[in-house]
């Protein structure tokens, strides 16, 4: 039973890589979601699983689910942290990755909890790429200096009456056309 497992997982599972890679992301979608079936019944520690999470959450956020990605970054958080710990380097890059979809959702204070963890990590990392690790130091900076909840903001301004959306307040604060926000 465990071969037919492991051999179906490893089908579906190359489906969808090869679906990924011609672009096809339903097709990439449903292979992985299979795959993530029958990884859910292996082993703990398995890797099958953090590989599928981390597959399906790539096809998610390319189909700009970013809400569903950042549900399976958040478990594959949780599958990398318990099987290598909380301050490995690979917990660092599942982090950045759920950061990016936070990013996208306008959740500023979430992503700049996670760049700090990622700071963290990559800082005591004598590896580290010393000019991408600088990148998230500045990133951190403008994340603390800005300090916006864009998506509290924009329930502010519509119950103003005004007409607004992500993209636009987002713009704003990057040109620095808002005050400092109000702590």
């Amino acid at each position: 039973m465990a071969d037919t497992s492991t051999h179906s997982w490893k089908l579906l599972y190359e489906a969808g890589r090869q679906a990924l890679q011609a672009r096809k992301l339903q097709e990439a979608e449903q292979s992985f979601s299979a795959a993530l079936q029958l990884a859910e019944d292996f082993a703990g520690g398995d890797p099958r699983l953090a590989a599928t999470l981390n597959a399906l959450a790539r096809i998610y956020s390319l189909q700009r689910r970013y809400l569903a990605a950042a549900a399976l970054l958040n478990r594959l958080l949780e599958v990398t942290e318990r099987t290598l710990g909380p301050s490995h380097v690979q917990v660092a890059g599942v982090l950045t990755n759920l950061a990016e979809m936070y990013t996208h959702l306008g959740a500023a204070r979430e992503e700049l909890e996670l760049r700090e963890r990622v700071l963290s990590i990559r800082a005591d990392d004598a590896n580290a790429d010393a000019t991408s690790v600088q990148r998230l130091r500045d990133r951190v900076q403008e994340l603390r200096r800005t300090g916006w909840d864009v998506d509290g903001l924009i329930r502010e301004m519509r119950i103003a009456g005004y007409i607004v959306t992500k993209s636009i307040v987002k713009a704003w604060i990057r040109n620095g056309l808002l005050p400092p926000p109000r702590k």
